[in-house]
């Protein structure tokens, strides 16, 4: 019986069969949708914001502000060349496109089992979080930051490009671009690659007479309240239900969020920034002392990239499900390189995906209503983000601590190093 449970793990077609059978499945149960010309979840605001586009030539970004990077309009755009009603159907094409993709290249050639071990726990991720994973941006950017990080040792000029392009739909991947700079020896060649690809992004916009709303989705985020799903955001939740004459739940029309208020929530609210920048200073001050005491590149670089993208949630005033996407591209290729050691954040990270799902889409309006129980679950995801990001500080602390010449044996069978090698 342990023989056939190993055989049918190894098996790279039984893998990919699973892979396309769970897309397909996914695909088939949002027919109904698509041939309604009906769309579901986030997409019915980009369709909207793609129709005002076309039929009036106002851009989001461009000639009004937005909440998101101008390059976020591309995949928007490109779901929106067809007409309405094939909304929903280019879109999933293309997140079920890059998916694919995505695990073409974790798997590479000839997969080891390190490789399927990845790629299945990508899988299930995808899964239980397929209700943002398919319906959001991050569905786009997550496959994309793993194919990046993969090949950022064989093609960094590549892996560049992907990776500020990526920056420019969300923000959060400039976290990476900050791990790649204070650990990889590649970093010079990242950096041009960024450098050419904004500057070709800027020049862009500025001919569209985008130049005073370059940078709105930066200043757009500055006058929100807590969101009701952020870590921070967790005290005055449960606030809310014990004195709910002075704490409030409320919807956010403009923004399409629900968000909490209360005393001291506006303080906190306008603290987070400056706190999430201390934050991110001191984790790469941390990072490049792990890597000048002897780090090995790819594990300074994955944990630096995790600790810094968890404190982006950690210490975000804003809280959405869909963040959960920002770790998961991390700690698939950190089980490539170091499945023994990727076990605990890999572990904590499956069972923060399950209770986000369990919180948005199941049991959301409950909680936006006062629900305890919902309250809880959220309350407990909530403090697993915070222990995920204390392994990742804490892991980045003792890299700098000892020495690790013997280390340097892991670069030749990492991903990031030679991808050929890790079939070996």
């Amino acid at each position: 019986m342990t023989r056939v449970r190993v055989t049918w793990y190894l098996s790279r077609r039984y893998l990919w069969a699973c892979i396309i059978g769970l897309h397909a499945v996914m695909f088939v149960s949002l027919i109904p949708t698509m041939i309604a010309g009906e769309v579901q979840g986030d997409l019915g605001v980009y369709r909207e914001w793609v129709t005002v586009g076309f039929s009036f030539g106002v851009w989001p970004g461009i000639d009004t502000p937005w909440v998101y990077p101008q390059a976020a309009l591309i995949p928007m755009v490109l779901a929106g060349l067809a007409r309405q009603k094939f909304y929903m159907l280019l879109w999933l094409s293309m997140i079920v496109s890059l998916n694919i993709a995505s695990f073409a290249v974790v798997l590479g050639r000839r997969p080891s089992s390190r490789r399927l071990f990845a790629a299945w726990w990508w899988l299930a991720i995808i899964f239980v979080l397929s209700p943002v994973e398919l319906l959001r941006l991050e569905g786009v950017t997550a496959p994309l930051v793993v194919i990046a990080l993969v090949i950022l040792s064989r093609l960094p000029f590549v892996s560049g490009i992907v990776l500020t392009l990526v920056t420019w739909i969300k923000v959060w991947p400039v976290a990476i671009l900050f791990a790649v700079v204070a650990s990889s020896r590649k970093w010079l060649t990242v950096v041009l690659a960024a450098v050419t690809t904004t500057s070709i992004v800027v020049a862009t916009l500025l001919l569209m007479g985008g130049g005073p709303n370059l940078f709105s989705f930066i200043t757009a985020q500055s006058s929100r309240s807590l969101q009701i799903e952020a870590p921070i955001a967790t005290p005055w939740m449960w606030m809310s239900i014990a004195s709910p004459s002075n704490y409030h739940r409320y919807n956010d029309s403009n923004l399409l969020t629900w968000e909490v208020s209360g005393p001291g929530s506006g303080l906190v609210s306008k603290l987070m920034t400056p706190l999430m920048a201390l934050a991110i200073t001191a984790i790469i001050v941390l990072l490049f002392r792990a890597r000048r005491r002897g780090a090995a590149p790819q594990d300074a670089l994955l944990t630096g990239s995790l600790a810094l993208v968890s404190a982006m949630i950690v210490f975000n005033k804003v809280g959405s499900p869909q963040y959960m996407l920002w770790l998961a591209p991390i700690v698939v290729v950190g089980l490539l390189v170091d499945r023994g050691v990727w076990r605990v954040p890999a572990n904590l990270m499956m069972a923060i995906s399950i209770a986000t799902t369990l919180i948005f889409p199941i049991f959301y309006m409950p909680l936006v209503h006062g629900s305890r129980s919902a309250l809880m679950l959220l309350s407990a995801r909530n403090v697993l983000l915070v222990v995920l990001l204390g392994w990742a500080v804490m892991r980045l602390v003792s890299l700098g601590k000892k020495s690790h010449a013997s280390d340097e044996n892991l670069t030749s069978a990492s991903p990031l190093r030679a991808t050929a090698k890790i079939s070996s």
